[in-house]
């Protein structure tokens, strides 16, 4: 028994529009289902306008094919979402479901924070940054770097506001004191973690520009907001208990070894194709500066490691929650 569903429109995983158009086609070995199908947005009954679909009759030729449309206005029952699923029910359960992402501006003001992705060098953030820009490639993006593709992160607050403020995702070199300088609100944070001497390991070898407050708690550092203004040797416990709120609060910590899980979990609720994490080779090329002389400080960034588990929470969930 076949039951294909297609959405044409919106092509991309971004919703911007109070009232949103959709268009698709769905394609049934039996015809009499279509009198026992049902379609929701948001947990909302919706009704389909349908029509003759030539392109798809002629793909599917054995199975009977409708074209469909309908408008949907985003009012206060889905107004605070971050996510918005379409689902097609066939006698009262789920044969399908698509997820989007709702742009900040229809989210509430509650929601109005653009999402995230904080990259702690050699914490496989490249690798990490190639998916985000397969899933999330329609979203106005900032990505902050001292070099290409981004801009410094000193450079952002001369920026327009009307440009940041249309910003639906940032993704770079950034910690919690960048964040809150935009004044996000209910700031929605992806961080990876990866084991922390091996981090540390990875950043003697490969780190072209090293910075040796970095072997001092590097992820406590980015999580309190003070990446690289305390000197090497100075993150305190209070530093860590801030830290450790801050990810309790606002973080979906991701463990390395998890991103390929991650991955897979993301492109399924959006319906895309999906994407195989690369591996990253960091840099061609090793630091003139190993730091083989500076012991690494990491007593409480093996912590906040330890601390998460090795099974993650549902994306989604968090970004709803």
């Amino acid at each position: 028994m076949q039951r294909i569903v297609h959405i044409d429109r919106p092509t991309g995983i971004l919703i911007q529009n109070f009232k949103q158009i959709f268009v698709g086609w769905i394609a049934l070995s039996d015809g009499k289902e279509f009198d026992a199908l049902r379609v929701e947005v948001g947990g909302i009954p919706v009704e389909l306008v349908w029509t003759e679909r030539e392109d798809v009759a002629v793909r599917f030729p054995q199975l009977t094919t409708r074209g469909w449309a309908m408008q949907f206005e985003f009012d206060g029952q889905v107004h605070n979402s971050k996510t918005i699923a379409f689902d097609v029910l066939l006698y009262g359960k789920c044969i399908y479901r698509r997820r989007f992402l709702k742009s900040r501006s229809l989210a509430g003001p509650e929601r109005g924070s653009p999402l995230f992705f904080m990259h702690v060098p050699k914490a496989a953030g490249t690798a990490l940054r190639q998916f985000v820009d397969h899933v999330f490639q329609d979203l106005p993006t900032l990505f902050v770097y001292d070099d290409f593709p981004g801009v410094a992160a000193s450079s952002v607050e001369h920026m327009s506001s009307a440009f940041r403020d249309s910003r639906e995702l940032v993704f770079g070199h950034i910690g919690f004191d960048f964040i809150e300088g935009l004044h996000a609100k209910d700031p929605k944070v992806v961080m990876l973690l990866r084991e922390p001497k091996k981090l540390i390991e990875s950043y003697r070898r490969f780190a072209t520009k090293p910075d040796l407050s970095f072997f001092d708690n590097p992820y406590v550092r980015h999580l309190a907001g003070t990446p690289h203004s305390l000197p090497y040797g100075e993150v305190t416990h209070t530093h860590f208990e801030l830290a450790k709120k801050k990810l309790e609060k606002y973080v979906y910590p991701l463990r390395v070894e998890q991103l390929q899980l991650f991955a897979d979990e993301v492109t399924d609720a959006f319906q895309l194709p999906r994407f195989l994490i690369p591996m990253i080779n960091n840099n061609s090329g090793e630091s003139d500066f190993l730091g083989s002389d500076v012991t690494a400080l990491l007593q409480y960034d093996t912590l906040i490691y330890q601390a998460q588990a090795s099974s993650r929470g549902n994306f989604l969930d968090f970004l709803e929650n």
